[in-house]
């Protein structure tokens, strides 16, 4: 999938289900991440770096 088709995914996503109650988009304890599974389980992605070498978006996963 590219990253572009991708951003308009997770955008929908994200407007679809965040909090809209009382006028305000995002409230920090309601906050909706992004996860990945691997085969240590979810793990949340924290960061996303353009690789130059290879061409290629790659993010980067919390450490747990």
């Amino acid at each position: 999938m590219d990253a572009y088709n991708l951003y308009h995914v997770i955008k929908q996503l994200w407007a679809n289900h965040v909090n809209k109650h009382s006028g305000e988009i995002i409230k920090a304890s309601e906050s909706i991440k992004v996860c990945v599974w691997t085969n240590e389980g979810y793990r949340e992605v924290r960061n996303a770096v353009y690789n130059e070498k290879i061409k290629m978006i790659e993010l980067e996963l919390d450490q747990e």
